[in-house]
C-alpha cells in the first residue's frame, strides 16, 4: 500500500528531527545577558520554568512550558503507536495535534527571529506527526463520506 509505505518515510524522517533536535541551537536571546540553549537545555530550562516555587511574570509561560515537556512524551511513543496500530487511538491523535497547536505560542513568547534550528525542527516533526496521526485515524476519509452521504444540504 503506498500510503503505508509514505506516512512510515514521513514518521521516521519526523523522528530523526525531532532526535536531531535535541542537540542543535532552540534558542538565543540577547537581553542583559546571552541565552544560547541546545534542545536538551530548553528541555531543562522548561522544567525550571513549570516547576518555580516563585511567581512567573507571565503564568502561562508555566502552563506552556509544561505542556510543552509533556509532548515530548506523546511524540517518543508515536513510534509505538503508529507502526503497532492501523488506526491510531483517538486520544493520541487529539493529543499531538493539540500538543502541536500548543507548542506553536512559542512564537509569541519568544521573537521568531531569536528561535533557532533546534525549535523548528522539534515542532515541524511534531506536525508531520500529528498529521500522519489524523490521517491513520481516518480523518480526511471519513470527512470525505460525510460529503458523499449528502447528509449536509
Amino acid at each position: 500500500m503506498v500510503w503505508k509505505r509514505w506516512s512510515r518515510g514521513v514518521a521516521i524522517a519526523a523522528w530523526a528531527a525531532f532526535t536531531i533536535a535535541w542537540f542543535l541551537p532552540t534558542v538565543y536571546a540577547k537581553a542583559e545577558f546571552s541565552l544560547r540553549l541546545s534542545g536538551w537545555k530548553a528541555f531543562l530550562a522548561a522544567g525550571t520554568v513549570a516547576w518555580d516555587d516563585g511567581k512567573t511574570e507571565f503564568e502561562w509561560l508555566r502552563v506552556l512550558s509544561l505542556v510543552g515537556m509533556l509532548s515530548n512524551v506523546l511524540v517518543l511513543i508515536s513510534p509505538w503507536m503508529l507502526l503497532r496500530y492501523a488506526r491510531v487511538p483517538r486520544w493520541f491523535a487529539i493529543g499531538i495535534a493539540a500538543a502541536f497547536a500548543v507548542n506553536l505560542a512559542w512564537l509569541a513568547a519568544i521573537k521568531a527571529t531569536d528561535l533557532r534550528v533546534g525549535y523548528w525542527l522539534w515542532i515541524g516533526s511534531m506536525g508531520a506527526l500529528a498529521v500522519i496521526a489524523i490521517l491513520r485515524r481516518g480523518g480526511l476519509r471519513r470527512a470525505a463520506a460525510v460529503r458523499e452521504s449528502k447528509t449536509f444540504p
